[in-house]
């Protein structure tokens, strides 16, 4: 599974290729179990909309688009890579996003687990924890969040409305 560093990188990665401001002029879609809609109504909505901002929040990606967020959760096999436009294809590459600047974001997943999502608000956001590579994240805090809890610590550990990104 991706961490939560390997997301942050990405999405570094990302802005220092200068996506931000680039046009998403077409969308192909190849697994259609990993977004919410259906194949036109997904295309219908995110083309032609320039990529304004990239966030990460947990191990949530968010593309902002203006009046729309592209979400995209990694899962266990996920990962996203930017090629120019001379590159075909691989066997994984579920989602092709061809922007205007001649690339393409190429979302990939072996196991198909991922998941992307449009989005009209971040109001979703509010049910996670703290996100832990935030500067909001304390140690003081989550040990006294930790001590008022009775489950197992694992399982604490991994519920991302105790703490987002573990």
């Amino acid at each position: 599974m991706p961490e939560i560093v390997e997301v942050e990188t990405i999405k570094n990665d990302l802005i220092k290729s200068d996506v931000l401001s680039n046009k998403i002029i077409n969308v192909e879609i190849f697994a259609t179990s990993l977004i919410n809609s259906s194949i036109d109504e997904f295309i219908k909505k995110i083309k032609n909309k320039k990529i304004k901002n990239i966030i990460r929040v947990g191990k949530y990606l968010i593309f902002d688009l203006g009046d729309l967020y592209l979400t995209i959760h990694l899962k266990m096999t996920g990962h996203i890579f930017l090629k120019n436009k001379t590159y075909h294809r691989k066997k994984h590459d579920h989602i092709i996003f061809h922007l205007d600047s001649n690339k393409k974001i190429i979302y990939f997943d072996p196991r198909r687990f991922g998941s992307l999502s449009l989005k009209n608000d971040l109001s979703f956001l509010d049910k996670l924890g703290p996100d832990i590579l935030s500067i909001k994240f304390n140690f003081k805090d989550f040990y006294k969040s930790l001590k008022l809890k009775k489950q197992k610590i694992k399982a604490l550990l991994l519920d991302q409305s105790f703490l987002a990104g573990l």
